[in-house]
């Protein structure tokens, strides 16, 4: 299988979502599939800033790839090309998502946070599954979506990385 893991950030920011990203890729090849890993720059600063990025990660389409693994909210946001592929929404790190602030709901008069939040569940509505942490879980059920519990597995290896994988590949 052919697997695109798309993660969004900060240019020259690394935390924890990244090496999670270099972890699932590495598990990925390991198992035998093509993978690879995709950063796309956007930061999810201010709420008008990411309305900017929602209309440039629509812009983009993932194409080539039997399935897209987002790890990130924007990342979700990047549609597939139409050619049969399925997207996974894995949120392993949804409370230091710069775009978590978009599951809760909107504050009375928050223009570009409502059209985000609107955004994002309807990019997590189109995945052919989701995951997250506890804490994305509930967030994700605010949104009236259902997700499967499955934690990031640090920089544990084997078995950790084989319960991941059958729940994203399943």
């Amino acid at each position: 299988m052919r697997l695109l893991v798309l993660t969004a950030r900060s240019p020259f920011a690394r935390g924890p979502a990244e090496a999670t990203a270099e972890g699932l890729v590495r598990a990925l090849r390991a198992a035998g599939h093509g993978a690879e890993a995709m950063h796309l720059p956007l930061a999810g600063a201010a709420p008008e800033r990411m309305v900017e990025e929602v209309l440039i990660a629509r812009g983009l389409r993932a194409t080539n790839v039997d399935r897209v693994i987002a790890l990130r909210l924007a990342a979700a946001l990047v549609p597939l090309d139409g050619v049969g592929g399925t997207r996974v929404a894995w949120l392993p790190h949804a409370e230091s998502d710069p775009w978590a602030a978009a599951l809760r709901p909107a504050p009375a008069g928050a223009a570009p946070h409502g059209i985000l939040r609107a955004a994002v569940a309807e990019a997590l509505a189109g995945c052919h599954a989701r995951f997250a942490d506890a804490a994305g879980v509930e967030a994700l059920r605010d949104l009236g979506l259902e997700a499967g519990l499955l934690p990031a597995p640090g920089e544990a290896q084997g078995a950790e990385w084989d319960r991941v994988l059958t729940g994203l590949l399943g």
